[in-house]
């Protein structure tokens, strides 16, 4: 009996290291539970946009099919970007004087001077008369990720550091904001700012 029980005792010394070494002790198995939650949350955030897009994709998909409106008249009732324009909110942010920022926020219009969604490709330059501060080009995907609504007022979101020497400078900076939109239509606009801005 004294010899069996030995046995079982020295089957299981080995079984019970490997699992010590191989889950680390409590602290580990506690770092595990950690990256499984934080893996956990990232993956339902993941299905969730899935889930919106697909909700968007049979949307469009249906849509002709049981709308009790004509095409005309959707089509006369759905908003067209017809200019692009920087907004109020863009400018020379100065609230930290160590770290001062170019707001480069940029609006889509409708005919009605009201802010539509667009699609398509955003090109946003700035620069002073010798020196290029700001070369930025967002995709279709990236255009609608940078979509903002806030008190600030609904717009596309962009910023760069902006260096202190231009600032001391006193140069006026050009801004240009160039849409490649869905239908192959391409709207510009141009902003130029004083440092006081």
């Amino acid at each position: 009996m004294r010899i069996a029980s030995l046995l079982v005792l020295a089957l299981l010394v080995p079984t019970l290291a490997a699992c010590s070494v191989r889950f680390g002790g409590s602290k580990s198995v506690d770092k595990t539970l950690a990256d499984l939650r934080t893996e956990n949350k990232h993956l339902k955030s993941q299905l969730a946009d899935a889930q919106g897009q697909l909700q968007e994709l049979a949307a469009r998909t249906n849509a002709g099919e049981t709308s009790p409106f004509s095409v005309g008249e959707i089509a006369l009732a759905t908003p067209e970007v017809v200019s692009v324009a920087f907004a109020s909110s863009a400018g020379i942010d100065k609230r930290d004087p160590t770290n001062p920022k170019l707001v480069l926020d940029v609006v889509t219009l409708d005919g009605r001077s009201r802010f539509t969604q667009a699609v398509g490709q955003l090109r946003v330059t700035a620069s002073t008369q010798d020196r290029q501060l700001a070369d930025i080009t967002l995709s279709p995907t990236q255009l609608r990720e940078a979509y903002r609504s806030s008190v600030l007022g609904t717009r596309y979101a962009l910023e760069v550091a902006l260096p202190p020497e231009v600032l001391a400078a006193k140069q006026p900076i050009t801004l240009n904001a160039q849409l490649l939109d869905a239908a192959g239509r391409t709207l510009i606009t141009e902003r130029v700012l004083t440092t006081g801005e």
